[in-house]
C-alpha cells in the first residue's frame, strides 16, 4: 500500500474467485459504493483502503508479524515491512487467511493423532512384554524434548518412577524454566532497547541503525527542517547557576520534544540551546511544509509561557528551509543522525539577531503564505550562499 494507506497491488482474492470476494466485502465494514466501485473497476488498486496496525507499522518503517482481522473482516496472520524507493516509502504486507494458514497444521495433528494412538498401543504391548515402568519416562522425556527443540517452553514432564528417572525428570523440568526466563529476559531487553533506539534517533535513522547500515546515507527530495536557537540561557546561567539553568534547558528541550510529536515533526538533535528538527523525512508528508511552520510558532507561545511564568527572557530564534537534505549516522559506537546539504546550511544561517521571530525562506513563504500571515520580505546577506529573501512570520513577532 501506498502513503495514502491504499492498496498498489489487487487483491488475490479477486483474482482466484470475483463473486466470493465481493460477497466478503459486502459483508464488511468497508461502505457498498466502495463494494460498488471495486465491482465496476475490476480492481483494488486505489480504491480499497488498509488502515490496520500492520500497515501504519510498515508505513512508519517498521517490520513485524501481526494476527488481526483485514478489511474484509478475516482473520489473518501477516508479515509487514517498509519499501523505500528514493524518496517515497510504499508498505509491503504479506498476508494468509488464519483458517488456510492453519489447514495443514490440523491435517498434521489428526496425523499425529492417529501415529500417536499406534504407538501408544505398540508401546503398552512393549511395556507388557518388557518394563512398562522403564519405558514410559524415557518416552515422556523423549515427546518433551521433541517439543522443547520446536520452541515449546513451556513443556513439562511428570517427576515420577525410579530415583534415576525422578533425577532426570527434575532436571529437565529446571533446564525448561530456566529457558523460559531466559527468553522472557531476553524479549523484555529486546523491547528496551527498540524503546530507546526509538526514543534516541528518527524513524529513518532506526530503521537504518537495524540494517547495519551505519555508513550508508541516505537522500530525501523534498524535506522541511527547522533550526531553533534558544537566546538567553548562557546569561542566565550566571545570574541562577548552572544546575538550575541545566534544568532550564531541559524543561525547554522537552516541551520542544511534545510539540515536534504532536505537529507530526521529527527531533533529529539537540546540542545546548540548539535544536534541529525535520518533517517528511521518515514519513512522507504532502504538508510538511505547514506542519513545520506550526511546530514554529508552537515553540514561541512555549518560550512566552516560560518567560511569563519564570520571569526570564530567552528568545526564540527559528530559521526554516525546505528542499534536499542528505541523512545518516555518524560515528561508529557513540553515533548520531544528522542532516547535511544547502537546505539545512541555510536554515542553521539565518540570524534574527537576538529576537524572537520565525524567519522562513522563500520556497516555505510560497507553499504557505495563503494561510499564515507574514510580514515583509527582509533581504539578508549569508555567508556562502549570498543574498537571500526571508519572511517573518508576523504573528511571532511580540507586541
Amino acid at each position: 500500500m501506498g502513503p495514502d494507506l491504499t492498496m498498489r497491488t489487487d487483491a488475490r482474492h479477486l483474482q482466484e474467485n470475483p463473486k466470493e470476494f465481493l460477497a466478503q466485502l459486502e459483508k464488511s465494514k468497508l461502505s457498498t459504493e466502495l463494494t460498488e466501485k471495486v465491482r465496476r473497476s475490476g480492481t483494488t488498486i486505489l480504491s480499497v483502503p488498509v488502515t490496520h496496525a500492520a500497515a501504519r507499522a510498515a508505513l512508519n518503517g517498521q517490520t513485524g508479524l501481526m494476527e488481526l482481522e483485514d478489511y474484509r473482516g478475516v482473520p489473518v496472520l501477516m508479515a509487514y515491512g517498509p519499501l523505500d524507493m528514493e524518496s517515497v516509502r510504499w508498505g509491503v504486507i504479506a498476508k494468509i487467511d488464519k483458517s488456510e494458514a492453519l489447514a495443514p497444521l490440523r491435517d498434521y495433528a489428526r496425523r499425529a493423532l492417529a501415529t500417536a494412538a499406534g504407538l501408544s498401543l505398540l508401546a503398552a504391548l512393549v511395556a507388557t512384554l518388557v518394563a512398562s515402568a522403564m519405558t514410559r519416562p524415557l518416552i515422556e522425556l523423549s515427546r518433551a524434548a521433541r517439543k522443547l527443540s520446536e520452541g515449546d517452553l513451556d513443556v513439562q514432564v511428570p517427576v515420577a518412577g525410579a530415583e534415576e528417572f525422578h533425577a532426570l525428570g527434575t532436571t529437565f523440568n529446571e533446564m525448561v524454566t530456566n529457558l523460559r526466563a531466559g527468553r522472557a529476559a531476553l524479549d523484555r531487553q529486546v523491547e528496551e532497547n527498540e524503546r530507546l533506539l526509538s526514543s534516541l534517533l528518527p524513524a529513518a535513522g532506526a530503521a537504518q541503525y537495524r540494517e547495519g547500515g551505519q555508513d550508508s546515507r541516505q537522500s530525501f527530495a523534498d524535506v522541511t527542517v527547522a533550526f531553533v536557537n534558544i537566546v538567553g540561557l548562557d546569561a542566565l546561567s550566571r545570574e541562577i547557576g548552572d544546575d538550575p539553568a541545566m534544568a532550564l534547558l531541559h524543561e525547554v528541550v522537552a516541551a520542544l520534544d511534545e510539540a515536534a510529536e504532536h505537529f507530526g515533526v521529527e527531533k533529529v538533535r539537540s546540542i545546548g540551546p540548539s535544536y534541529l528538527a525535520a518533517s517528511g523525512l521518515s514519513v512522507e508528508r504532502p504538508d510538511h511544509t505547514a506542519r513545520m511552520v506550526d511546530f514554529a510558532r508552537e515553540v514561541v507561545r512555549i518560550i512566552d509561557r516560560l518567560n511569563a511564568g519564570r520571569h526570564v527572557h530567552l528568545v526564540a530564534e527559528i530559521g526554516i528551509n525546505t528542499g534536499p537534505v542528505i541523512a545518516g549516522l555518524v560515528g561508529r559506537r557513540r553515533f548520531m543522525f544528522d542532516l547535511w546539504g544547502d537546505t539545512v546550511k541555510l536554515a542553521k544561517s539565518i540570524d534574527a539577531e537576538g529576537r524572537t521571530s520565525i524567519l522562513v525562506t522563500q520556497p516555505v513563504y510560497e507553499r504557505v503564505r495563503d494561510v499564515v500571515p507574514f510580514g515583509a520580505v527582509v533581504r539578508t546577506e549569508i555567508p556562502g550562499m549570498g543574498t537571500v529573501d526571508l519572511y517573518p512570520v508576523a504573528e511571532a513577532s511580540p507586541p
